[in-house]
């Protein structure tokens, strides 16, 4: 009887340092792919088994999307977009901050996210760039200004710094044809 109890107590033991090790394992994989993006999730959380629940299922759901590559003809169009709005900033801020929103939705959609949302394109897009997901939200944050006011020229400036970095981020990727 006791060889049993020892038994069934090595077993709880090895299966709950099992999952501890699992856990930290996942913790640490997600940290490594998620960056600056679980950290925010974490603070915003405030709990790491919730915040790594959410990044796990934004993993999941990105791995059911199809995203493709943009062909050469495509990347080359919407940088040459891109530039013609950075031309445009200064005679009308406003409405290239507003263009070059409008630009980011059409690129993911070229690449396959789905952009249903805001928020769902900004959890979409983290998982494979993180880092452009920062700036999807600090741009989309001063060009929707709900202060007192018009957002100012520096704020609008300011958005369309982290629209550009977004854009050149999403255009990094591979090209579908191998370019």
């Amino acid at each position: 009887m006791e060889w049993i109890l020892i038994g069934v107590a090595v077993v709880v033991v090895l299966g709950i340092g099992w999952a501890v090790v699992r856990n930290v394992r996942r913790g640490r994989a997600l940290r490594e792919q998620f960056g600056p993006e679980y950290t925010r999730v974490l603070a915003e959380q405030g709990d790491r088994e919730i915040a790594e629940l959410e990044l796990e299922q934004r993993r999941r759901r990105r791995m059911a999307l199809e995203i493709r590559p943009l062909d050469t003809e495509l990347r080359a169009r919407y940088a040459r977009r891109l530039e013609e709005l950075r031309a445009e900033f200064d005679a009308r801020p406003a409405e290239a901050v507003a263009e070059v929103d409008s630009l980011v939705v059409v690129i993911m959609q070229a690449l396959g996210y789905p952009a249903e949302s805001f928020r769902q394109s900004v959890a979409d897009i983290s998982v494979d760039h993180p880092d452009a997901a920062q700036e999807y939200r600090a741009a989309r944050a001063l060009a929707t200004w709900d202060g007192p006011g018009d957002p100012s020229a520096e704020q609008l400036r300011t958005a369309f710094t982290h629209y550009d970095a977004l854009v050149r981020e999403l255009l990094t990727g591979p090209a579908a044809d191998g370019a």
